[in-house]
């Protein structure tokens, strides 16, 4: 988890962010169990398509594993379109996305990828915009 915390936190400098102060004010006006139930939805949801899912049927298709995981991290980067736009931010989740599918084809263990998920989304849904709001 924190070899993932760590690599989107060397990426994020490197790339232009749309977030600022105004958006986390945003976020932070969201009920905080409305966005603790994104972050979990989202940990959970998100790693069984892109990690479980779409990485052993990948698998079975085409009987190469590294081509599926990497395939399965474009899916996840592409799928992060909506919220980064088609920007370097996308380095980003790309990260994050290469360590989880990583951690994932060495331990596969949903739940330790899932968690570590949701710990980064928890960062930026939960814990920014609580300081923020109180700064």
């Amino acid at each position: 988890m924190i070899v993932g915390i760590a690599l989107s936190g060397v990426t994020n400098p490197t790339v232009t962010m749309s977030s600022s102060v105004d958006e986390l004010q945003e976020i932070a006006a969201v009920s905080v169990s409305l966005r603790v139930a994104v972050v979990a939805t989202a940990g959970i949801c998100e790693e069984f398509i892109y990690r479980s899912f779409a990485i052993e049927e990948l698998t079975f298709l085409t009987g190469k594993r590294w081509l599926s995981a990497a395939l399965a991290g474009v899916f996840f980067t592409v799928a992060h379109v909506r919220l980064y736009d088609l920007s370097g931010a996308l380095i980003v989740p790309g990260t994050l996305g290469a360590v989880l599918t990583a951690l994932y084809l060495w331990r596969r263990n949903l739940a330790s990828c899932a968690l570590m998920h949701s710990t980064v989304d928890a960062m930026f849904m939960v814990i920014l915009p609580a300081l923020v709001k109180t700064a």
